[in-house]
């Protein structure tokens, strides 16, 4: 098949060139402006000139084709190859046009078989995938392609640190896809890797993304919610930290108190495991709120929040500490209960090992059954407007107040820093059973009533 469509018009007409011999190559004749108007204004029938049309069609034509038209004279007019009938050059037209559309179904034929070649391959996979995972196929292809899933979005929060399969267990478990193990699947045959970046942040979500949508989102969009960086110092109480969370939008007091005192979050840690009599305790988590730096998400879950808290506790708190409270013959509960006074009674730090050693001495004596600090005495007047009734108060108080309770108090009374807790871990070695400071915090130490009642004479108590 002859694929020039214009062999056949320049056998049948051969060209010439303008002085009458015979030529092999395309040659336009270009008649004088007096004999021959110019192509734009020779119409038949009063049809508009097409000048016009083809300017603007060509406004934005290629600088080759603008080349072109600048190298012609303004005049000059284009014809038909010499002796070339109109009936011809229309039949060539439509023979072009006819290649363009034969060229544009084959390409749309090829898309088609791609799409449907893709559709196959996935429906086959799940099949396979559901057969082998024993899932339900409906529940595998709503996973892939959110069919008849709802738009109700959720809030999810992806931890610093996940990778693909840790994400799609995340949105397992806040029911937006039907099956983890499918979804992992599903991951690899798309090609997302465990290199993937996944941005720490909250997202809001919906079934009906799909899972490719849903990790798409969090990979490229980033919609990470407002932060806000909040410090809280040695020494804090629960009742202060939750005061700064809620007055800064992290979540509500009401939610954080709820988690620190449930159950469920000390089932998650293995060093609460050593506190008991949880019902006696004014807050449970008392000793466990690190005080450091850090950031949360405005409208961050509450059990996101507390758990940072303790997943820095858990980073400080080596096998090392537990080694070392055995050793004293304390368990994890006791030393924080422990350094958390040392935190509230020494001046600094330099006087936490001293006092710490004061108060292993009395409690270790049978002739000094109360420490007498008044920090814990403190810290019961503190909660009293916290506590519903007389009773409860009263209760807890008995617990609490070391001038009542004997030993240690039944918690802790802050969230001690590294300090304290490494004196309540490593006391000084001394004979000293009392201690009291100046209006400067200089500390006096005494080994008996008589000298401890010397230095309060000494400094007018």
């Amino acid at each position: 098949m002859n694929n020039d469509p214009y062999g056949d018009l320049l056998k049948k007409y051969p060209q010439t060139n303008h002085n009458g011999s015979a030529s092999s190559g395309v040659s336009f004749d270009r008649p004088n402006n007096e004999d021959v108007a110019p192509r734009s204004y020779r119409q038949t029938n009063g049809a508009a000139p097409r000048t016009t049309a083809r300017t603007s069609a060509a406004g934005n034509a290629a600088n080759g084709t603008a080349a072109r038209t600048a190298a012609r004279p303004q005049n000059a007019a284009r014809t038909n190859p010499a002796g070339v009938s109109a009936q011809d050059m229309e039949a060539l037209r439509k023979r072009k046009a006819q290649a363009r559309k034969k060229k544009k179904r084959a390409m749309r034929r090829k898309s088609h078989l791609q799409s449907l070649l893709l559709v196959t391959l996935v429906l086959a996979f799940v099949f396979v995938a559901s057969y082998m995972l024993k899932i339900p196929i409906m529940g595998c292809v709503n996973d892939l392609l959110a069919i008849d899933r709802d738009s109700n979005e959720i809030r999810v929060v992806v931890q610093d640190g996940m990778h693909v399969d840790d994400v799609i267990d995340l949105l397992a478990e806040k029911d937006l896809i039907y099956s983890a193990d499918f979804c992992k699947l599903a991951a690899k045959l798309l090609d997302y890797s465990e290199e993937d970046v996944y941005l720490e942040g909250t997202y809001q979500l919906s079934p009906d993304m799909g899972l490719e949508g849903m990790l798409k989102e969090i990979m490229a969009s980033g919609l990470k919610q407002n932060t806000v960086t909040l410090t809280f110092p040695e020494g804090y109480t629960v009742d202060q930290i939750v005061a700064k969370l809620s007055e800064n939008d992290v979540a509500s007091a009401t939610a954080l108190y709820q988690v620190i005192n449930g159950p469920e979050i000390r089932s998650k840690y293995e060093f609460l495991q050593t506190i008991i009599d949880s019902d006696d305790r004014y807050n449970v988590l008392e000793g466990y709120l690190y005080p450091d730096t850090y950031e949360f998400y405005i409208g961050e879950e509450p059990d996101s929040v507390i758990e940072k808290f303790l997943n820095n506790f858990q980073r400080r708190w080596t096998s090392e500490y537990d080694e070392f409270a055995t050793e004293q013959g304390m368990t994890t509960d006791e030393i924080i209960t422990l350094a958390s006074i040392l935190e509230k009674e020494a001046f600094d730090a330099q006087q936490m090992p001293l006092i710490s050693s004061i108060l292993y001495n009395r409690v270790r004596s049978s002739s000094f059954p109360f420490i007498n600090c008044d920090s814990t005495k403190n810290y019961v007047e503190a909660f009293r407007q916290n506590v519903p009734t007389e009773e409860q108060f009263q209760h807890l108080a008995a617990e609490y107040d070391t001038y009542e309770k004997t030993g240690l108090p039944v918690g802790a009374i802050c969230n001690p820093g590294a300090d304290a807790i490494k004196a309540a871990l490593h006391p000084d070695a001394t004979e000293f059973y009392y201690f009291l400071h100046d209006s400067d915090g200089k500390i006096y130490v005494a080994r008996t009533q008589e000298e401890h009642e010397a230095n309060q004479y000494y400094l007018g108590e």
